[in-house]
């Protein structure tokens, strides 16, 4: 009793509040790597504090990154728990702060007293004020709800968990999982994603992945996805589905001929050092198509169309509907579609109905279209392209398809492995 009392009396010292600000500073600046500013902190409890006005700032350009009115925080022999009932991230410091966790929690092994909780119940990412704590500023990125991060260190491996949610609601959150191995010859980092119920938009990612800019601006993912890299490759693999994408900026690199909103159903996908290994998949709905593209397209797939297919000309024509599935391999590419199969031995492919009911069939025993033909034939589809962009279009294309199988890659036996 006379000790919580002594305690208490202590505590309330402006000797004792200056000593723990100093150390507390100190202790955060070490777990994250970042220098922190706070107004006052107050011990309920031996084992408890609460922070007020808490800042994370940039230790060299001292540009703040995060920002939240209360932290409430325990302290046992096992580590730290935090608790942010609102905090705000600067939009223009989510990498550095997806660096900081990976570089400062993840890739240090350690087996000292770290932070092993933190719950966030709302985290709002703002554009830059000019008063640190200015109006949140409209940003691409969503309200995350209800955060919870698990961190599980080791001295040979590094473990963070990670739920969230999006907007208010009884759905499902989304799960991360990090796992950081700590192998002196090769460390490696493996992410697994399940975003359950939520759907995870792709515009605030575009800084990590450039590549889901061209899926437009309302895009958003729902699926799992697995991710890994090491010091020589890196690696994904992807199921799920992509919805509201736009047409427009998929086939930007084409001239954009096709427009509106597109839901992609994409089956077991895995890409590995930027080669599409194997990917498969469906692609629905469009609102219009250029007629000139159209015809093209047709005549490098040798498709057989229909009598009002060959009367298109230049210009958007509305499509009431649309359903391409697709496989893609070492061995080519196969397109199919929902209708009729085709019977007829000169006719390997040909498009149903009219173009308001756009699809393609053909049947289970036509050849796929080789890989070298596909780069070129997307290539001259490009509607008022010059032979300079059609060139680079084909490049990039050949990029990222797969290697054909009878031209495996010197590195196949390292890239090859299993990535779990």
């Amino acid at each position: 009793m006379m000790l919580c009392v002594g305690f208490a009396v202590v505590s309330q010292t402006s000797w004792y509040t200056l000593r723990q600000k100093a150390a507390w500073r100190e202790r955060i600046h070490n777990n994250l790597g970042l220098d922190v500013v706070f107004d006052s902190i107050e011990f309920p409890t031996p084992n408890r504090f609460r922070i007020k006005e808490f800042m994370c700032i940039h230790p060299e350009t001292q540009q703040p990154i995060l920002f939240s009115p209360s932290v409430q925080g325990e302290m046992t022999s096992k580590g730290w728990s935090l608790e942010l009932a609102t905090a705000e991230l600067v939009s223009s410091q989510t990498n550095l702060a997806a660096t900081i966790v990976h570089d400062s929690f993840l890739c240090r092994p350690h087996n000292a007293v770290p932070i092993l909780k933190l719950s966030i119940g709302s985290l709002s990412v703002r554009s830059p004020a000019t008063a640190p704590r200015g109006d949140v500023q409209p940003s691409v990125w969503p309200k995350l709800e209800e955060i919870v991060v698990e961190y599980l260190p080791s001295l040979d491996r590094s473990e963070l968990k990670l739920q969230f949610a999006i907007g208010p609601g009884k759905q499902s959150p989304a799960k991360v999982h990090v796992r950081r191995n700590h192998f002196a010859a090769n460390p490696r980092t493996d992410w697994a994603i399940k975003t359950q119920e939520t759907s995870i938009p792709c515009e605030p990612l575009i800084e990590w992945v450039p590549a889901l800019g061209y899926l437009g601006p309302r895009a958003a993912f729902r699926g799992t996805a697995d991710f890994w890299q090491d010091t020589r490759d890196w690696g994904c693999e992807i199921e799920g589905e992509l919805d509201r994408a736009r047409w427009e900026s998929l086939t930007t690199s084409l001239g954009s001929p096709m427009r509106g909103e597109t839901r992609i159903g994409i089956r077991k996908s895995r890409i590995v050092n930027g080669h599409i290994q194997y990917a498969s998949g469906r692609l629905e709905a469009a609102e219009s198509v250029d007629g000139d593209w159209l015809q093209r397209i047709v005549s490098e797939f040798k498709w057989t169309p229909q009598e009002d297919v060959r009367k298109l000309t230049n210009g958007q024509y509305p499509v009431a509907g649309l359903a391409l599935n697709f496989d893609l391999n070492d061995q080519g590419l196969w397109w199919g579609g929902q209708g009729d199969e085709v019977t007829s031995g000169d006719q390997r492919y040909r498009i149903l109905a009219t173009i308001n009911n756009l699809l393609v069939a053909t049947n289970s025993q036509t050849p796929r279209i080789a890989l070298h033909q596909i780069g070129a034939c997307i290539a001259n589809s490009h509607v008022n392209a010059s032979p300079e962009v059609m060139a680079r279009c084909q490049t990039a294309i050949a990029a990222i398809l797969p290697v054909p199988q009878q031209y495996p890659r010197l590195s196949e036996a390292s890239v090859g492995r299993n990535p779990r």
